[in-house]
């Protein structure tokens, strides 16, 4: 699912509290934009709070525990930067 569409999806099941629940209508795009004013400024959130997510991983040391390769591939798999050592 790309970015933009986990945030439409995101956007109709959450409810607003003065307007309840979004509709289609208010996802409705000129090119990139969406004609709504409110949804557009959520969107361009949405984009940068995801933007600064990014892991740093401790270096790795035997016998230690906190660091695996698994994890860095659920990361990986999840979108999320990750910045090794």
């Amino acid at each position: 699912m790309s970015d933009r569409e986990e945030f439409e999806a995101a956007m109709l099941e959450m409810e607003h509290p003065h307007f309840g629940f979004l509709g289609n209508e208010y996802l409705a795009k000129e090119g990139e934009e969406y004609l709504d004013v409110y949804m557009q400024g959520l969107w361009i959130g949405w984009q940068s709070s995801r933007a600064g997510l990014v892991v740093k991983l401790p270096e790795e040391q035997p016998g230690y525990m906190y660091y695996a390769p698994d994890v860095v591939d659920a990361l990986d798999a999840a979108g999320i930067p990750v910045r090794q050592p």
